[in-house]
């Protein structure tokens, strides 16, 4: 954690860019130090990290930013991530509610279940399976195993994960193994 305030202002000071041309292979490097925050699992970052996943303009550095705070576990930040559960974006949301999952557990904090399990007829699919893996995996909480057992039906999730994505299979196995682990 000596690295944190030296992060942490990089982070702070970087401006938000969203990769530019995908063609040049460029990275978001204020989600790239998001991603550094998280590992350092020092709470001093929890504030910024809270205001990126909030408003920063790019959805990679919101979905980063969200990431690290799952890590990191500070109790403190369960509010904000619950305001992002009702978030317009429907990747914050899925990012937020998987990893308010994790915070809550680390603090035993039980009040995160009754927003997880309204996500779970979310329109976008992928939120209501992280609201169900929060709820089991991190919570041993019963409301989502119905769409757990979803998530174990390969012609459930066929029609779902998009049929010309490349990794489509592998995503389909991630999402069965990920759901196993929270039943």
């Amino acid at each position: 954690t000596r690295l944190t305030p030296e992060v942490l202002a990089l982070f702070k000071s970087t401006p938000s860019e969203d990769g530019g041309d995908p063609d040049r292979n460029r990275i978001n490097m204020k989600a790239y130090l998001a991603t550094c925050l998280g590992s350092l699992k020092d709470a001093r970052a929890s504030e910024a990290l809270v205001e990126a996943a909030r408003t920063d303009p790019h959805i990679q550095t919101r979905a980063a930013s969200l990431e690290a705070l799952g890590a990191i576990k500070d109790p403190s930040t369960i509010p904000a991530l619950v305001k992002l559960l009702d978030d317009p974006e429907g990747i914050v949301r899925k990012y937020a509610a998987l990893n308010v999952g994790a915070v809550a557990e680390k603090a035993g904090d039980r009040t995160v279940i009754a927003p997880l399990t309204k996500l779970l007829s979310d329109p976008q699919a992928d939120v209501g399976w992280n609201a169900a893996l929060a709820l089991g995996y991190f919570l041993c909480d019963p409301s989502g195993n119905d769409t757990l057992m979803k998530m174990l039906d390969r012609a459930y999730l066929g029609e779902r994960i998009r049929k010309d994505d490349p990794s489509a299979r592998t995503l389909i196995a991630q999402v069965q193994v990920n759901a196993c682990n929270a039943a």
